[in-house]
């Protein structure tokens, strides 16, 4: 319903901490008026759960036009947001543009359309914790640190965690062996132009919302 709707957005726009990606959403909403750039499908994946109807255009238009106690609000929200980022944004530089910053907390959808994984016309079914983007060389881990029984498969109770500043301890899926071509990737492929991206989180669920990813 639309209670749900409203809580929804509102919830994904409050974990938002990436200064650039509020100033753009602020525009947007400000301006009544899509800017379409690389945080486009970004925008709407934070307000919607699928793919558009139509365009990302018109899924906007419609939310402007249906919604303006919500973009009211968000906007107050985004306000709150940037008065209070309390980290300097930095980008990573890589052989491609990503608009994430290093050290910003995203959603899993909102990443999947960055990195163009989710579009305007698919949405990706995301059910694993990994993905390769094999037009960008690029690795993806999702990984959740306190991993609850009830929210995980025992075969997939991976043991991940933090060795230090630079090293982390990751464990493949089950089904990945050594000599396959995901496993050889992991293993041997240091290349310049494969890119590796971690997205941690403490838990999947705090306070009965889904929690964000940090990059």
């Amino acid at each position: 319903g639309e209670k749900e709707f409203k809580k929804t957005v509102l919830r994904r726009l409050a974990s938002t901490n990436s200064a650039e990606f509020l100033n753009y959403i602020k525009e947007a909403l400000e301006n009544k008026r899509l800017i379409k750039n690389q945080m486009t499908g970004m925008l709407h994946y934070t307000l919607y759960n699928d793919k558009p109807v139509h365009s990302y255009e018109d899924s906007f238009d419609h939310f402007i036009k249906y919604n303006e106690s919500i973009r009211k609000e968000a906007l107050e929200l985004i306000d709150y947001n940037l008065k209070h980022i309390k980290w300097i944004n930095k980008k990573i530089h890589l052989n491609y543009q990503l608009p994430l910053d290093l050290y910003g907390d995203y959603h899993l959808a909102q990443i999947l359309a960055a990195i163009g994984v989710h579009k305007e016309d698919h949405k990706y079914p995301m059910r694993q914790g990994v993905f390769y983007v094999k037009d960008k060389n690029t690795d993806i881990f999702f990984i959740t640190i306190n991993k609850m029984e009830g929210d995980y498969l025992e075969s997939t109770m991976y043991n991940d965690y933090a060795i230090s500043n630079e090293l982390f301890h990751w464990e493949s899926q089950s089904t990945t062996s050594v000599t396959s071509a995901t496993g050889q990737r992991y293993i041997h492929d240091r290349s310049d132009d494969h890119v590796v991206l971690l997205f941690v989180r403490e838990a999947k669920n705090k306070h009965k919302s889904t929690m964000p990813y940090t990059f």
